[in-house]
């Protein structure tokens, strides 16, 4: 059979996976067209069947986009379905039938109570356990739904439950949202007589009260509690539903402390023994109204396993050296009879001191270290790792043996949200290439169902103003269809009179937030431009409104008044004194520009929605501020403000600057770079900004200068100082305050690799239009990447060589691309494409 075939399937802008849950009763699907890039789809039909049975059979349906809205009767709750679509191209050629399976959330109000150990039980993880009894009936089916914050671990019968999965389920605001797993197929672990069903329950988020934290009165902060169902099913069609509540036991299990920031300790000596159980008790909710929501997000796994690279010996122990900064935890692996009661301990790390023992000052409050108690002699060999914490670290410290350890002692586990995707990007600048590999590492680590700043110290939140640009960066690298989603809603979760804060969820910092938090909206224009997702634009649509509304009524004579961060963190000497605050670019600046940005962004999700009288009212708004700040601010010759390079590269973003004023405020801009001596001054924002205006207003070379320079302050200075992830300084030093080695908001450049120097920026929702307009700096002699979009994989290559420059273009079938490289001004559709240039 011949034809195109779907591929890539994705509900409700979601990527397939292994496992996948979906909480919607009525979802959407869509898919990318393999086969042929060339042949368009002309017809396509979708058949949904839950085992033997049809679901729904949309028929025969003319489309030629690749997608369908489900239009049949609810979806049922925790039902596995099978997803079988087909299509036929243009040329009458059908395709064969593909089929992908997903499982469902529940669809009822949710009836468990929650319930808690009787007594507070501090670090240590409790054991939750109910026994059942089928009484000689088999199972055919059983769905279990549980919701244990902190995170959590399900065994049944002693097995696993979902073993590949870690610190579940998804960080939220718990007073108001709560994410629940959901996991079929437990006829198979399930006998027809006694079960015995296990949740072990850690702190993780629900009390991390490390010394940056006490006392901030985070309202989600609070005891770890479990609500949980699980509903069996039989042959003859009746079921049992089986929930939390008094008939419960809790106990205490052989992870004896645990805390996300300061580690794990495991006593094996506890392991199978019978520690006295007490009935649970009943207690309220983490808030008076809270939504339970299935997790549709990715999980939490080991995706990438390290082997130390060298090890050598301290006074106080053996260091480790994986190689490679990252975020996770190291599986140990014992040799047999080892005496009982040994503790031997695993400290992290991102850095060594001045004798090769572990720096940890930067680590803040964060102890960072877990424990392995021995337990009996088996006669056979252990491999452990914790379950319900991470670090961020290079280098681990082992203690406690009697023996000196080898290499292979220890795996390094690299724990993230499962969401990479195929992208990829390289050149022929080892120095760029190893930037992108340090922008991919830093967002692995920083990937833990939220994104977080940083993995290592006590920190790890969700930091808007630094995700302003790195939300630009992250869908070209990773697949964000469901993370951008739950971002939006982490922040509008937590949204008071308009009021957005600092970090989502809300554990620290400001409300109202900085100005510059537009990541708000940028998350949600990301999700629309990569993966069409236009139904959180009118779930959000009210959210990101009352947002800029707020900071409308922060301002005085059109300019917001406030400001907490601005372009932050710049190099020191960029900065005011010993703050990362910038000296060279006022922070009002900087939030008024972003008040500007939004009520434009505002107004094309307005457009998008259908609500063209509110389009209006923020184009006026928008311009009323922009004619603000070009009063305050504009000179005769371009200058904006201090004409720093980031108040020049901003306003050019912006494109708020007058036309005939644009050159002369870019020739601005680069005379600056020049000044500083071809280095930054920016921070952690404008960053990004100047390198796109640069290229855009003819310094490519400029820009790739920057890139590519190896002094201080600069990517370069971190690789020549032994960095595999990015800083979030320029300066190597010692400040135990501010010296994470692991931070996305300066990897946002990674964005700019892609959008410029590949030149692939998507400009119709879901990549049904690109713009293909590629950069070439002289210095640079060849450039590739593809990245793996909702329609399927655009690539771009381009090399200069034997005196000539060559371009190639991949675009998937179902998509428009604009080439615009140096003569050439085209339109393609799906297809390769080759010019001389």
């Amino acid at each position: 059979m011949t034809g195109i075939v779907p591929s890539a399937l994705r509900i409700d802008s979601g990527r397939h996976h292994e496992d996948m849950v979906v909480g919607n009763a009525s979802p959407v699907f869509s898919w990318a067209i393999a086969g042929s890039r060339t042949l368009s789809q002309a017809v396509c039909r979708l058949e949904l069947a839950c085992g033997d049975t049809c679901a729904w059979d949309s028929g025969w349906t003319v489309s030629s986009e690749p997608g369908l809205a489900y239009a049949g009767p609810p979806l049922c709750s925790g039902t596995r379905y099978d997803v079988f679509i087909q299509l036929r191209d243009a040329a009458g050629h059908l395709g064969r039938r593909v089929g992908w399976s997903f499982r469902t959330g529940l669809f009822e109000t949710w009836p468990a109570p929650w319930i808690a150990p009787q007594d507070d039980c501090g670090d240590a993880a409790m054991v939750f356990a109910v026994d059942l009894d089928l009484a000689g009936r088999r199972p055919a089916w059983g769905v279990l739904y549980c919701c244990g914050i902190g995170y959590q671990q399900i065994r049944i019968n002693q097995a696993l439950v979902a073993p590949q999965d870690r610190l579940s389920p998804a960080f939220s605001a718990y007073h108001k949202r709560c994410y629940y797993t959901v996991h079929g197929g437990l006829d198979q672990l399930l006998t027809d007589g006694s079960n015995r069903l296990e949740i072990t329950v850690a702190q993780g988020w629900r009390r991390n009260m490390g010394p940056y934290l006490h006392n901030k009165g985070v309202p989600f902060f609070g005891s770890p509690q479990l609500t949980a169902i699980l509903d069996i099913g039989y042959a003859d069609g009746t079921t049992r539903r089986i929930q939390t509540g008094p008939d419960w036991q809790c106990r205490r299990g052989p992870v004896v402390s645990s805390h996300l920031f300061d580690g794990e300790t495991y006593d094996a000596r506890l392991e199978g023994t019978s520690l006295p159980a007490e009935p649970c008790r009943i207690v309220a909710a983490p808030g008076e109204a809270v939504t339970m929501c299935p997790q549709e997000l990715e999980p939490i796994r080991v995706q990438r396993k390290y082997d130390p690279i060298a090890v050598h010996d301290v006074a106080d122990g053996t260091i480790f050296d994986l190689g490679q900064n990252i975020a996770g935890v190291c599986a140990i692996h014992l040799p047999p009879d080892l005496p009982a009661g040994l503790e031997i301990r695993l400290t992290h790390a991102e850095e060594l001191d001045e004798t090769g023992n572990l720096y940890r000052a930067p680590l803040r409050g964060a102890r960072a270290e877990d424990c392995y108690v021995t337990g009996p002699a088996t006669g056979l060999p252990v491999t452990w790792s914790p379950s319900f914490t991470y670090h961020g670290f290079r280098y681990v410290k082992v203690s406690g043996l009697p023996y000196t350890p080898e290499r292979d002692f220890l795996t390094g586990l690299l724990l993230y949200t499962a969401i990479d995707s195929a992208s990829s990007f390289r050149c022929g600048s080892p120095i760029a290439n190893h930037l992108q590999h340090m922008v991919v590492m830093t967002e692995r680590d920083n990937l833990h169902s939220i994104a977080t700043d940083c993995p290592q110290r006590d920190e790890r939140m969700g930091w808007l103003n630094d995700a302003t640009v790195r939300f630009e960066e992250l869908p070209y690298n990773f697949d964000a269809g469901r993370l951008f989603p739950k971002i939006v809603r982490d922040i509008a979760d937590e949204q008071e009179d308009g009021a957005i804060g600092c970090t989502a969820p809300f554990v620290y910092g400001h409300r109202p937030a900085d100005p510059v938090c537009s990541s708000f909206l940028v998350a949600a224009q990301m999700s629309y431009l990569h993966y069409g997702n236009r139904a959180l634009l009118e779930e959000a649509y009210p959210a990101l409104a009352a947002w800029n509304d707020c900071l409308a009524r922060q301002t005085r004579d059109g300019l917001v008044t406030y400001s907490h961060y601005g372009d932050w963190a710049g190099p020191q000497d960029s900065c005011a004194g010993d703050s990362p605050r910038s000296a060279v670019t006022p922070g009002v600046y900087m939030s008024t520009g972003y008040h500007y940005l939004n009520d434009r962004l505002l107004a094309e999700f307005a457009r998008v929605l259908g609500k063209e009288a509110d389009a209006r009212s923020h184009e006026q708004r928008a311009e009323a501020t922009r004619q603000a700040m070009l009063a305050a601010w504009l000179r005769e010759d371009g200058t904006m403000a201090t004409g720093s390079q980031a108040c020049q590269a901003f306003a050019l973003r912006l494109g708020m600057l007058p036309e005939p004023l644009r050159p002369a405020a870019a020739a601005r801009m680069h005379q600056a770079v020049l000044d500083a001596g071809g280095r930054l001054t920016t921070g952690n924002l404008c960053t990004l900004y100047l390198l796109e205006m640069l290229a855009e207003y003819g310094y490519i070379d400029t820009a790739w200068d920057l890139i590519t320079r190896e002094t201080y302050p600069s990517w370069g200075f971190m690789m020549q100082n032994e960095a595999t992830t990015v800083w979030e300084r320029f300066e190597l030093k010692k400040d135990p305050g501010m010296n994470s080695h692991c931070h996305p908001m300066y990897g946002a450049v990674g964005k700019w690799l892609y959008s410029h120097i590949a030149g692939i920026v998507p400009v119709g929702p879901g990549f049904r239009e690109v713009h293909i307009r590629p950069y070439f700096p002289e210095r640079l002699s060849s450039a590739q990447a593809t990245v793996a979009t909702c329609r399927g994989d655009v690539s771009v290559h381009w090399h200069k060589s034997y005196g000539q420059l060559r371009l190639q273009v991949t675009i998937p079938n179902g998509m428009d691309a604009w080439i615009e490289a140096g003569n050439i001004r085209e339109t393609v559709r799906g297809g390769t494409y080759r010019w001389l240039l």
